[in-house]
Formats: C-alpha cells, structure tokens, sequence
C-alpha cells in the first residue's frame, strides 16, 4: 500500500455495496470525494460524508471478501487514528463473543 503523504481519512468507515447511489449522491453534493484507492480493477473513492455526530468515511468495499477485505485494510491505513488489524480483529472478537454467547 503506497499512500501519498498527508492523506487523511475520518477515523469511522462505512462501507456501501450500491455503487450508483454513490456516484449519485456525490452528484448531489451529499458525499465528498476525499480520496482515491488505485488497483487493477481501477479508481475506488473514498468519500467523506457529514452527520450530525461527525465525519465518517463511504467507501465501496468491492464484490467478494478477499477484494472488501484489502479495501478495509488500505482504508484503515489511511484512518488518521491508526488502529492495527490485530487491534481491530480482537475487538470484533469481543464483541461477536458477547453477541453470541449463548446462542448455541
């Protein structure tokens, strides 16, 4: 993952599959451009979009877990407050342990 200096992304991410609805509402100034991953595949923005509680980022995270999950990770590279895949999956670890237990 090769980043140009400076590049900063808010902290939140969301992901959206509806590719049309992006461009749609970054035509109607509802998301900002902030950003632009480049792969093989092509140019995949990253928008910013403001809420009443803050920025957060939109990023299309691509059709298929193995391409998603590369997206994720070079989003959260650029998140301004770094948090580590190994941070992040032992989180989500804790929270799916408290969300299920006892679901069996």
């Amino acid at each position: 993952m090769l980043h140009r200096s400076g590049a900063n992304v808010p902290r939140v991410a969301v992901l959206c599959f509806f590719n049309e609805l992006l461009e749609q509402l970054e035509g109607e100034g509802v998301l900002t451009v902030t950003y632009v991953l480049r792969s093989e595949i092509g140019r995949n923005p990253i928008y910013e979009f403001e809420t009443n509680e803050g920025t957060v980022s939109v990023v299309h995270p691509g059709v298929g877990a193995p391409l998603a999950a590369g997206f994720v990770e070079e989003v959260a590279a650029l998140k301004r407050d770094k948090e580590s895949a190994a941070d992040l999956t032992r989180r989500v670890t804790r929270i799916e342990d408290r969300l299920f237990a006892g679901s069996s």
